[in-house]
């Protein structure tokens, strides 16, 4: 039978403080540092419109199409920028888009972080399909005020 060789016991007591100080060290560093700061929730802000015609405008957290409206936040990860929206977009007939009220968060990337131009929202074509298609929703221009 093989024997195993023990450590002196204060080697061994002075190894499991140093295991236990650098473990509360990491933890209490983990625990102090900073948040990351959230982007801008401005950086959506304004009118979206598809290639098929449908409409969503954005403002300040609060997405709008049609008579419905729901939040949204804008968030970081690795992959990048995002909206996080809390509901689902429905196209109707016609091209245009109505939100439905529903327990699952959607993620959407920006193509740009800082004021993107464009955003691929899921959307379910109506309450029974079985799977949404990937809609490409581009900036509508703001236009420039009249002067004259």
């Amino acid at each position: 039978m093989a024997s195993f060789m023990r450590l002196p016991k204060p080697l061994e007591t002075g190894l499991a403080v140093i295991a236990a100080t650098v473990g509360l060290f990491a933890l209490f560093s983990i625990l102090t540092a900073p948040p990351q700061p959230r982007p801008p929730q401005d950086i959506v802000n304004g009118t979206w419109v598809s290639s098929d015609g449908g409409m969503i405008t954005m403002r300040d957290g609060k997405l709008s199409a049609g008579n419905a409206s729901t939040t949204y936040v804008i968030e970081t990860d690795k992959q990048g920028t995002y909206v996080l929206l809390g509901g689902r977009l429905l196209a109707e007939d016609g091209g245009s888009v109505r939100v439905e009220h529903h327990q699952d968060w959607m993620k959407s990337y920006l193509n740009e972080p800082d004021r993107p131009s464009r955003i691929s929202f899921w959307v379910w074509r109506n309450a029974q399909s079985t799977g949404p298609d990937l809609v490409v929703f581009d900036r509508r221009p703001e236009r420039e005020p009249d002067v004259r």
